[in-house]
């Protein structure tokens, strides 16, 4: 089974192909319960695909530095009861006809496209989907939220649909199960082609994170100091050099490491460009003393360009000698 088509950066993907890295049953769930795209019905039968063709794993034993509350001897058992759950839910939420009825819909990282939509029939809903899809020419909707509650039995289901329709994946009161948490708190040191310095982004969380400079990962980490209490998924994180709207640099992280890329020199504007500088500080090609020049010059650079005013034609400001012509 070619697990590596289940890991979300392309980077990643094609070091671990190049490396000839040997995924586990564990490793196995958890990338595909983490991959991006996947219908619930495309998830499902991976899931079954890695049942039939891996041996089962005991989580509690390979993974003993994570949380462990039901199913800690075998994996396949905890992936069978998860799908059947979920399968048992899309059934209850396929059965509510009328009931309440909260409909969102969703663009690129998660921004609500549009205003929300009240309705107490499934058909009104439907409707409404079919209409905002078709209007949508740009193809902006990338994701569709129902949540509804149903006359008969007053419990409250939240399902979430890609704009063709199809399940992505569904919760009963706004909650994950107790085997979902089992699944996604695993916790891996999974080999990654990154290095300290590297200016990297998530395609997802582009427009609200930007690139960033890779200073170190969570495994590698781990590694130096060694695992203390309990990690999660939470922990297969990075942290790095990020930026402000102004170009300040602070220290953050960013989870969910196995989704990055490498973010091409080339493509930096504006304030970004200092991320050049301070990578090549952190490889050590640089002194502090040239860093410290790049980077200042660059935010003054930035800030006239800001600084300039807007609601005039660039011959007028050229004119005045307030832009220097080119």
């Amino acid at each position: 089974m070619d697990i590596c088509r289940f890991v979300n950066s392309t980077a990643i993907r094609e070091y671990l192909k190049e490396t000839g890295y040997s995924f586990n049953t564990l490793e196995a769930a958890y990338l595909i319960y983490f991959f991006k795209g996947l219908t619930l019905k495309e998830k499902h039968d991976a899931w079954k695909e890695v049942i039939e063709t891996m041996p089962d794993m005991s989580p509690a034993k390979e993974l003993p530095y994570c949380r462990w509350d039901c199913f800690k001897d075998s994996i396949h058992d905890c992936l069978k009861q998860h799908i059947e759950n979920e399968d048992r839910l899309v059934e209850e939420v396929s059965a509510i006809k009328e009931g309440a009825f909260l409909c969102r819909f969703y663009g690129s990282e998660g921004e609500e496209w549009s205003d929300r939509y009240l309705a107490t029939d499934i058909d009104d809903v439907e409707d409404k989907i079919a209409m905002e899809i078709s209007e949508d020419d740009d193809d902006e909707i990338e994701m569709i939220e129902i949540i509804c509650k149903s006359n008969k039995n007053n419990k409250e289901y939240a399902v979430t649909k890609n704009r063709n329709g199809e399940t992505i994946s569904v919760y009963a009161e706004m909650k994950r199960s107790s085997i979902e948490w089992q699944i996604r708190d695993m916790w891996f040191d999974i080999p990654i082609p990154f290095k300290k310095g590297d200016i990297l982004f998530d395609p997802e969380m582009l427009k609200t994170r930007g690139p960033f400079v890779l200073v170190d990962t969570a495994p590698e980490y781990y590694r130096r100091e060694g695992l203390k209490g309990v990690v999660d998924y939470t922990d297969m994180s990075v942290s790095g050099c990020f930026q402000d709207k102004k170009g300040r640099l602070c220290g953050d992280n960013m989870d969910d490491y196995l989704s990055l890329e490498y973010y091409p020199e080339k493509e930096l504007r504006g304030y970004n460009r200092t991320l050049v500088a301070v990578s090549r500080f952190l490889k050590g090609e640089i002194d502090e003393v040239l860093f410290a020049n790049a980077y200042d010059s660059i935010l003054l650079q930035e800030q006239a360009k800001e600084a300039l005013p807007k609601m005039y034609r660039e011959e007028t400001l050229e004119q005045l000698k307030i832009l220097e012509k080119q």
